[in-house]
C-alpha cells in the first residue's frame, strides 16, 4: 500500500480553488461527441509538465518539474527532473517507480484498485474519462476552458479521491491540466506545457525492465 501511496502524491491529487465563473454545460451531447472524436485522434503525446502538489500543513507549494511522454493505449511514462529525480512508467498492468532508493516493478493484475487507477490515468490523459463508469462526471464551462468534474462512485476509490477534475482549453480541446481532490483537503495541479502530439515515440521509452 506504501507504494500506491507514493505513486499518488507524485501523479495526481490535484485540486483546483473554487472557481465561481465556471457554469454548468447546456449542450453536453455536442462537447461529448466533439470531444471524443478529438481524443480519438491522439496516439502520442510528448510535453513539459510542472506539478503544484498544495499541503495543508505547509505554507508553501512544493513544486517539480519534468517531462511526460503517453502512447495508446496505456504507455504513460512521467520523469521528474526537478528539484529531484524521479521515475514513473505505466504501461499496461506495469508499474516501474525508479528513485534514489532504488528501481521498483510491480503489476496491477491481481488489484482491482491499481487496475483502476491505471484506467483512469489513461483516461485523463487521452480526454477519455467520459466513458469511465466509475465515475460519476458533470461537464462545466466559463469562457476559456471546460471542465469536467469526476466523483468516484466506489468507497474504496473515495478514499484517495474526492474528486477529479479535467480542465479543456475551448480553442483546440485539449486538456490543459488534469486536478485531483483529496478527502483531506490537499491538492495537486499537473499542468501540460509545450505539448507535441501524435510524434514517433519508440516503445522502449515505456520499459518496465
Amino acid at each position: 500500500m506504501l507504494n500506491l501511496k507514493i505513486f499518488l502524491f507524485l501523479l495526481f491529487s490535484l485540486q483546483l480553488s473554487a472557481q465561481s465563473d465556471f457554469k454548468p454545460l447546456k449542450n453536453e451531447a455536442d462537447f461529448t461527441k466533439r470531444f471524443t472524436e478529438a481524443s480519438a485522434k491522439i496516439n502520442t503525446i510528448k510535453s513539459d509538465f510542472i506539478q503544484e502538489k498544495h499541503l495543508s500543513m505547509l505554507e508553501e507549494k512544493i513544486v517539480s518539474k519534468g517531462i511526460f511522454w503517453f502512447k495508446k493505449e496505456q504507455k504513460v511514462r512521467m520523469e521528474y527532473l526537478s528539484p529531484t529525480k524521479y521515475l514513473i512508467v505505466m504501461n499496461d498492468k506495469t508499474f516501474r517507480i525508479k528513485d534514489a532508493s532504488g528501481d521498483k516493478k510491480m503489476a496491477t493484475g491481481g488489484n482491482k484498485l491499481f487496475q483502476q487507477i491505471s484506467q483512469i490515468t489513461a483516461d485523463c490523459i487521452r480526454g477519455n474519462v467520459l466513458n469511465n463508469k466509475d465515475f460519476e462526471t458533470e461537464i462545466m464551462e466559463n469562457s476559456k476552458q471546460y471542465k469536467i468534474e469526476m466523483k468516484p462512485l466506489s468507497k474504496q476509490m473515495k478514499t484517495y479521491f474526492s474528486s477529479i477534475h479535467l480542465m479543456i482549453n475551448k480553442s483546440d480541446l485539449d486538456v490543459a491540466s488534469i486536478i485531483m481532490n483529496e478527502p483531506s483537503g490537499d491538492f495537486t495541479k499537473l499542468s501540460f506545457q509545450n505539448k507535441l502530439l501524435n510524434s514517433t515515440l519508440s516503445d522502449e521509452v515505456f520499459s518496465v525492465k
